[in-house]
């Protein structure tokens, strides 16, 4: 019984991923970044991707929120997508704002590496190290 309620929400969260990740979009642009992260687990859990992960971790570093939650957000998306450098910009961000400069420094690197020709990566890690 209560695997197939467990299914049933499962279904229903895919229904309507993409009305809470219209919902998220539309609270991102209004500034209201809690909602919005809130708006993109909701439709995380119908629709699991990095790039939702991403915006979760976004948005709450914009609100300037929990960022233990936004760091978890952050390395899930990484993990979900290893080889994409602005994943690992949002995490490092997160990481500077939390005070772990190591941590920022390291994601940044791998970040040059996979995109060495990005300027906002280069000179973020500049600003890292110093």
């Amino acid at each position: 019984m209560k695997t197939r309620l467990a299914e049933l929400e499962i279904k229903a969260s895919a229904g309507l991923a993409h009305s809470y990740v219209e919902q998220a979009q539309y609270e991102e642009r209004e500034g209201r970044f809690v909602e919005a992260a809130k708006n993109y687990q909701r439709a995380l859990r119908g629709k699991p991707s990095a790039k939702l992960m991403d915006r979760v971790a976004s948005c709450l570093l914009m609100a300037k929120g929990d960022l233990k939650e936004a760091a978890d957000f952050g390395k899930r998306a990484v993990q979900a997508a290893p080889e994409d450098a602005t994943f690992r910009l949002n995490l490092a961000k997160i990481y500077l704002e939390a005070g772990m400069k190591q941590s920022a420094i390291s994601e940044l690197e791998r970040a040059q590496q996979l995109a060495p020709k990005d300027d906002t990566i280069r000179d973020l890690l500049k600003r890292a190290r110093h």
